[in-house]
């Protein structure tokens, strides 16, 4: 009989202390609500605060894409214009040069077609314009790399010179005078004065 009241008595007292370790964390519990309450709210504002700016950010990526997409495809049809018939093999060309130079083929559309849209109003063939985009574009990464100036900064003195401004390739290392114009030309075997020489010819 008297383990039998042992028994209960124990297990009365494990009950209790059970009950007294609940009773404690619910009131500690009840007591850190509030400060809960603070952090989860703030945390909220938070959020909602840079909810209004993550949709901004991704409204502002999203309209660069488009603007990029579509001035590449621009671009694309432009060179498709200036290179006519050529067009699939001269982007090819573009394609194998980027690679090898570590430029992007979009880079170096870009910077052919506007070249071809400076010779071919010049009086060259568009074979003979596509062969000269495909030297300037190859010399000005050349050149640019070794002065280190950027490849469009390049093209754009590049393309400048070949319209009469001279000046433009001093940057470069490069100086063009009339006087070593008149030399080429006499190399090249032009006969005339060098003042009756085309735009054509000067080129």
């Amino acid at each position: 009989m008297p383990e039998k009241i042992d028994i209960v008595i124990d297990a009365k007292s494990n009950a209790e202390a059970t009950f007294n370790k609940t009773r404690q964390a619910a009131t500690q519990l009840t007591n850190q609500f509030p400060l809960m309450a603070i952090a989860f709210g703030g945390a909220m504002a938070a959020i909602n605060q840079g909810i209004p700016m993550l949709i901004q950010g991704f409204k502002s990526l999203v309209a660069n894409s488009i603007a990029l997409a579509s001035s590449a495809e621009e671009m694309r049809n432009m060179f498709k214009v200036v290179f006519q018939d050529l067009a699939k093999e001269s982007e090819k060309w573009a394609e194998n040069f980027g690679k090898s130079v570590g430029r992007s083929t979009t880079d170096i559309m870009e910077w052919m077609a506007g070249l071809q849209s400076t010779f071919v109003p010049l009086g060259y063939t568009r074979e003979k314009a596509a062969e000269l985009s495909k030297a300037l574009v190859t010399l000005a990464v050349d050149i640019g790399s070794l002065r280190n100036v950027s490849d469009p900064e390049t093209i754009q003195m590049m393309t400048s010179a070949l319209v009469g401004n001279h000046e433009a390739v001093r940057r470069l290392g490069i100086i063009i005078t009339e006087s070593s114009m008149k030399q080429e030309a006499l190399r090249e075997g032009f006969k005339k004065n060098y003042t009756q020489l085309t735009e054509l010819e000067k080129v």
